[in-house]
């Protein structure tokens, strides 16, 4: 019976024979590459989800936004209070804007994207509203109100 030297690997007692957790020629390393590459496109695509996320409520907010600043300026009401309205709807960030042409009182509300695609300007929202004008003196108000 010949006798082997402890300090030698297994392989080397037995020639052919291969043990469970020695790794096998160059792939050394190749599942710690595949995660290095993986894992920032795991990122990018997580934080992308995200920023969509985020940029679809701001668009919601942005859009009821408007619609109250439509409604409170058909009223009748001054200027301020519907851009008060939109500032704490849809952030100080956001700008009204609005017409008021044919018995109809249309209203913009423009706001910068949220995070990193506001700070790149790559994303502007934008929402619109549209109610009939009820002013005094406008004929969608009562009898009462004309002048």
């Amino acid at each position: 019976m010949t006798e082997h030297p402890t300090s030698a690997p297994p392989s080397a007692r037995r020639p052919g024979a291969r043990t469970a957790g020695w790794p096998r020629g160059g792939e050394t390393g190749a599942v710690t590459a595949e995660y290095a590459v993986l894992l920032p496109v795991i990122a990018f695509v997580l934080v992308s989800v995200l920023l969509a996320g985020a940029a679809a409520v701001q668009q919601v907010r942005g859009q009821d936004a408007a619609a109250s600043a439509a409604r409170i300026l058909a009223r009748g009401d001054d200027e301020a209070a519907a851009r008060d309205a939109v500032a704490r709807m849809a952030g100080d960030d956001a700008s009204l804007s609005h017409t008021v042409e044919g018995g109809w009182v249309t209203v913009e509300v423009v706001q910068p994207g949220p995070g990193p695609l506001a700070w790149a300007g790559a994303l502007t929202l934008t929402a619109h509203a549209t109610a009939p004008d009820q002013g005094p003196g406008t004929p969608a108000a009562g009898p009462e109100d004309r002048s």
